[in-house]
């Protein structure tokens, strides 16, 4: 009895060294699978380095995926692997897309990218501009005010009562000035014509274009806020009137806008519901331009009447003087 304990505990043990060998063995297996997928996507990550720091002609960097937005066509044939980056140079993935025609200089087109001058990048490639068939209204002018629509988002920026409903003045100047308008007042009737939208003032403007006075109905924020913490308004009538006929409201839509432009502002739906997008419809530079704010000039500037723009009035008027 005793020989037959003695050789099951020897069994066991060998057994039990057996195992432990085939743990340490699984295991050292496993540290080296880890430690080459390691390795595998240390590699991969230098590799896409690289060609972002050194773009090629089979790889691109285009912010915001405007890769579709950016490539002219029609394309010729031919797979090729493109990185596709966000602003931030990251690299949000790999896509194939046709062939970029051989006329295309991608080296600049990766230059102009870094440096955000999607309107050279627009011009290369000879995009069409696009023309949506119908368009928001954005503002109008009327003997010497800037209007534009109010909207929800408006109201809230501006505190004004929920549901006001009208077209806000954002500056005035000559007759409106004159006759006692101010910025940010609402106007919501135009004789007996009620406005709620541009085209409701537009079409108001029009129906007394031949008239040389016109009674307009505005609403002017106070100082006072509801109790709800938004501005109260009081109703008034001013007599907007002229030597000659006051004539109809001009009414424009938002801006021209680049392809793959940054959204400037919330969400407001479709760009191309407000928005013409390409490029030659305004100035990218106006040519009087100066630097905003101006800088400070020296009193000998002044004196001998340095400067690099044509005379705007005193100087002190914009520039510190020192």
């Amino acid at each position: 009895m005793k020989s037959k304990v003695i050789i099951w505990f020897l069994g066991a043990r060998d057994a039990i060294r057996d195992t432990r060998i085939e743990i340490l063995i699984a295991c050292l297996a496993l540290a080296i699978v880890i430690a080459y997928l390691l390795m595998s996507v240390n590699s991969d990550a230098k590799q896409k380095k690289a060609l972002i720091s050194q773009p090629s002609t089979s790889a691109m960097l285009l912010n915001n995926g405007a890769a579709q937005a950016l490539l002219p066509d029609p394309l010729t044939s031919g797979p090729n692997s493109m990185f596709v980056a966000n602003n931030q140079n990251q690299v949000m993935g790999v896509q194939e897309v046709a062939t970029v025609p051989s006329n295309i200089d991608l080296n600049q087109i990766n230059q102009d990218i870094k440096q955000r001058s999607l309107a050279n990048i627009h011009k290369q490639l000879d995009v069409p501009n696009f023309l949506p068939a119908k368009l928001q209204l954005f503002e109008a002018h009327w003997q010497g005010m800037d209007t534009r629509r109010l909207d929800a988002e408006l109201r809230q920026k501006l505190k004004y009562p929920k549901g006001l409903k009208g077209v806000m003045i954002e500056e005035v100047t000559l007759v409106a000035a004159a006759s006692g308008l101010l910025a940010a007042d609402i106007i919501v009737r135009i004789m007996d014509q009620r406005v709620e939208t541009l085209e409701d003032f537009q079409l108001a403007t029009r129906q007394f274009q031949n008239e040389t006075a016109v009674n307009v109905g505005v609403l002017r924020p106070t100082k006072e806020l509801n109790d709800d913490g938004r501005y109260k308004v009081q109703s008034l009538s001013i007599t907007m009137q002229d030597e000659l006929p006051l004539g109809f409201a001009q009414v424009e839509a938002a801006p021209m806008i680049l392809p793959g432009s940054q959204r400037p502002h919330p969400h407001r739906g479709a760009c191309t519901n407000c928005h013409n997008i390409g490029t030659g419809f305004e100035l990218a530079t106006p040519p009087d331009m100066i630097t905003l704010p101006p800088p400070a000039i020296t009193m000998n500037d002044v004196r001998k009447g340095i400067m690099p723009h044509r005379d705007r009035g005193e100087c002190m008027a914009c520039h510190v003087i020192k």
